[in-house]
């Protein structure tokens, strides 16, 4: 996949299915914590993106469609944290698509891009090159 471009085959929304995800990857109380948007649960799965395999591939997808202009332009239908954080958990988790909304939302809302896509730059840059994940500091 090459960056700046979504995945193959996609014109809009977003979505990875690697077919090799548990559909229960995150834990009930997490994705409720998280949406109800306490910050020890958001700070916690910030931790998990950062350290877990299973979600590398989707963050660097997230990562490289969220700094296209589709990504980034404003949504077209406004989109809260809780629907957001929604689509991601279902993105992470089964593969659905994560709307262009929701993406929008995620470099627009300063709480959800520090939370949610700074991890997944930080892992794609890492896999661009390890050297680099310290120029993000």
């Amino acid at each position: 996949m090459s960056a700046g471009a979504p995945p193959k085959g996609q014109s809009g929304p977003l979505s990875f299915n690697s077919g090799s995800r548990a559909p229960t990857h995150f834990p009930d109380e997490l994705r409720i914590a998280v949406l109800a948007g306490l910050e020890d649960q958001e700070l916690r799965l910030e931790a998990h993106f950062l350290g877990c395999d299973v979600c590398r591939d989707p963050e660097v997808a997230l990562a490289e469609f969220a700094d296209t202009p589709q990504g980034r332009c404003a949504p077209q239908v406004p989109v809260g944290c809780p629907e957001a954080r929604n689509d991601l958990f279902h993105f992470f988790d089964q593969g659905r698509q994560l709307s262009t909304d929701a993406v929008a939302h995620l470099n627009a809302c300063e709480c959800c891009r520090d939370h949610f896509l700074a991890p997944a730059r930080a892992v794609r840059a890492q896999e661009v090159d390890e050297n680099s994940i310290y120029a993000l500091d």
